[in-house]
């Protein structure tokens, strides 16, 4: 079969001013594990290396692989693999079956990139979320709105931010925050 290119809803744009850059993370391979966490744990920790995350709201990175905390018993992967097959069957090997379930969601989000020192005020003005310093650190990840759409925000470092968003809404989500960051 022939390699076919794939479109992301907001064809890897990027814009930037003083102070802050927008841009669409190239596509990625995303999987969410829901399961015993024992079990769930085991599995994560042999394919990706990576530890089940057991602090709320957090999400770590390391080689090629990036893992969030979505609740108890669900965690997301976000692979540089831009296919999610491996990943799902080496998942699906190591869990019991009937108990756990495992999906490939890599066509169901996109994830925009918001960094500078005008991101947090950029942010915050479309969330009910607080990303001041003190509370949203390096680490952290958290489900929560944006204007009208549910995102996953995770904040990378300092003031770097990713927001991922369903592709459905992947537009609404860009032109509010480059109105905001003043793009219009």
């Amino acid at each position: 079969m022939d390699n076919l290119a794939i479109e992301t809803p907001l064809n890897a744009q990027l814009h930037s001013i003083e102070g802050l850059s927008i841009k669409e993370l190239p596509i990625c391979a995303k999987v969410t594990v829901r399961g015993d966490m024992p079990a769930l744990s085991a599995a994560i920790e042999s394919v990706t290396g990576l530890p089940a995350l057991m602090e709320a709201n957090t999400c770590t990175t390391a080689a090629a692989n990036t893992l969030y905390w979505l609740g108890p018993d669900e965690r997301l992967i976000y692979s540089e693999d831009p296919t999610a097959e491996t990943l799902v069957a080496s998942l699906r090997e190591q869990l019991p079956a009937g108990q756990s379930a495992v999906v490939d969601v890599s066509d169901y989000y996109t994830v925009i990139q918001i960094s500078g020192v005008k991101a947090r005020s950029v942010i915050a003005s479309g969330t009910p979320f607080d990303v001041h310093p003190r509370e949203f650190k390096p680490g952290h990840c958290a489900q929560t709105r944006f204007g009208n759409a549910s995102i996953l925000i995770s904040c990378r470092e300092g003031d770097t931010f990713d927001i991922q968003v369903r592709w459905s809404f992947a537009e609404y989500v860009w032109k509010y925050l480059c109105r905001v960051g003043g793009y219009v």
